[in-house]
């Protein structure tokens, strides 16, 4: 699909103000509904009624027909004239959804537009960032303001949304970062070694366990674990692998099909670049505890 298409729909509503984004209706000038397709109006009846209305701005409204809208808040920093620096989640998310993105109202955000399936709305903090993900019952403001290095049409996004879904129950997995502590008898290296090979031993189980047509979400998601963990072990002196051989060995685990090698050697090098970002976490060796045997004494205190 590309835009013109979107814009034909009977989809369009509007709003008054950045501060006031209750949807308006392009008929009437009165409040318009996400859910009621009365309220709603192509993209040029909308936009003259902005025109009319003195509104701030358009939006479509997302219906459950298969469109996707992915917001990212707050996620562009203004580093010159016109030049903005995005966060490394907007990168990587923007880097594996290959579709039309533009800067949201605010000038700070980024909104994603595509198509897939989502099975459930998403409101959510990953990393510090903001991430909303909507499919139906929700419209999403419309800017005009094309990121160029997004393409012109509408394409499909589900490799990010499930990468995102994915991100969202590893921020809830205590367990990914926390893993039960070696004994206190170890060294430091003996320490480290044994956290780079729980975690090369989940990332071994990751690719183990991906099914047909989840291979390539599953591979970025490794490759998001290997960077995290070599971005931690390197903080603390320790570092298994080069980036190269870690990408490799991901790669070995699961050899692609003929002709998708190139494409999913980049799935994990994106997913690798953004784990390097945002090391996780090396949790502490197990104290050792000094014990002592109670003497009759103490025995007989307690009891009285």
């Amino acid at each position: 699909m590309n835009l013109e298409e979107l814009k034909a729909q009977r989809r369009w509503v509007g709003y008054k103000s950045l501060t006031d984004k209750a949807p308006m209706n392009p008929h009437t000038g009165r409040n318009a509904s996400s859910t009621d397709s009365a309220t709603w109006a192509t993209y040029a009846e909308a936009t003259a009624a902005q025109m009319r209305y003195r509104w701030h701005g358009v939006g479509f409204v997302l219906n459950g027909d298969g469109i996707v809208g992915i917001d990212l808040d707050d996620c562009l920093k203004l580093i010159g004239d016109d030049e903005y620096k995005s966060s490394n989640l907007a990168r990587y998310v923007m880097d594996i959804a290959p579709s039309y993105t533009e800067v949201s109202p605010s000038g700070t955000g980024l909104h994603i537009i595509g198509t897939g399936t989502l099975e459930r709305a998403i409101k959510a903090t990953i990393n510090g960032d903001a991430v909303e993900v909507y499919s139906t019952g929700r419209y999403l403001t419309y800017t005009d303001e094309w990121v160029n290095t997004s393409p012109k049409e509408i394409n499909d996004i589900s490799d990010a949304i499930n990468e995102i879904m994915d991100m969202v129950e590893a921020e809830r997995d205590s367990a990914m970062m926390k893993p039960a502590p070696v004994p206190a008898t170890s060294s430091d290296n003996e320490h480290l070694r044994y956290v780079w090979e729980t975690w090369r031993g989940r990332i071994d189980r990751i690719m183990q366990n991906a099914t047909e047509g989840n291979r390539h979400n599953s591979r970025i998601k490794a490759g998001r674990l290997m960077g995290g963990a070599l971005a931690a072990l390197r903080q603390h002196g320790y570092d298994p692998m080069s980036d190269d051989a870690a990408m490799q060995y991901i790669y070995d685990l699961l050899i692609p099909d003929q002709g998708e090698q190139r494409i999913e050697y980049r799935a994990i090098e994106d997913g690798v670049r953004y784990g390097l970002t945002q090391p996780l976490t090396v949790w502490e060796r197990r104290r050792k505890v000094e014990t002592t045997v109670p003497t009759v004494a103490d025995v007989q205190e307690k009891v009285l």
